[in-house]
């Protein structure tokens, strides 16, 4: 529900129904229009602060800050163009989550000592209920498994990391390539065989420049496109 809401919150700050200086409801007004619980709407306002589409006044409310919401999601997804143009058409789906021993160069990322399994879930985002993108993400030692096992459809990785547990990723180190995907990778992203894929390769970082997660995102690049936004 968590999500539900911070997705509808978006939606009105792109739209402009919810212009920059509003104050937003209440919380308990939140709780009234969604039906919910403090929890979720405490949850869903934190993680607008932290993208930065919020300021929060002790005393006074909650307000839309002037941050462009392009911007922020830019920050965090080279496919960030579908957040702003189809962000209610967008779903995501935890297959699973298992402690693993890592493949070498995950160990090698992440600092991981020889013996250690660690956090690794898979997930399948979805547009318009079409599989567009598939993730396998490994996470370094100390990571808890059960903020995963307990909140399937969180929307970001970095999200639930900051939310569940207190890391918060500063960063990431994006290597971009084209491979043919497995049959099991196929299917779950319902596509021909032999059909090339986009291949992202990230390294999440934290405040302190340290590996947190290690990923692989495959999408489907006929309906999924990286696109970055370059400054000069």
């Amino acid at each position: 529900m968590r999500d539900l809401i911070w997705k509808d919150l978006v939606k009105q700050i792109a739209s402009g129904e919810l212009r920059p200086g509003q104050q937003l409801p209440t919380e308990k007004d939140l709780e009234r229009k969604y039906g919910v619980s403090r929890t979720p709407v405490r949850e869903a306002l934190s993680r607008l602060a932290l993208d930065g589409l919020i300021d929060r006044r002790p005393g006074s409310g909650t307000f839309v800050s002037g941050t462009p919401i392009h911007s922020v999601h830019v920050r965090h997804s080279p496919f960030s163009f579908y957040y702003d143009t189809d962000l209610n058409k967008i779903s995501v789906e935890t297959l699973n989550a298992r402690m693993v021993s890592p493949p070498p160069d995950v160990m090698k990322a992440l600092r991981i000592s020889g013996n250690s399994d660690v956090v690794y879930i898979e997930r399948v985002r979805k547009l318009d209920s079409k599989p567009v993108s598939f993730l396998m993400c490994w996470f370094r030692e100390g990571i808890p498994i059960e903020p995963f096992i307990a909140n399937k459809a969180f929307f970001r990785v970095s999200d639930l990391l900051y939310e569940a547990i207190g890391v918060k990723c500063s960063q990431g180190l994006d290597t971009i390539d084209a491979i043919v995907p497995s049959r099991r990778e196929r299917d779950l992203l319902q596509i021909a065989q032999n059909t090339p894929v986009l291949r992202t390769t990230r390294i999440l970082l934290d405040l302190n420049g340290e590996a947190v997660a290690y990923y692989f995102l495959l999408a489907d690049s006929a309906v999924w496109k990286y696109r970055a936004t370059l400054s000069f």
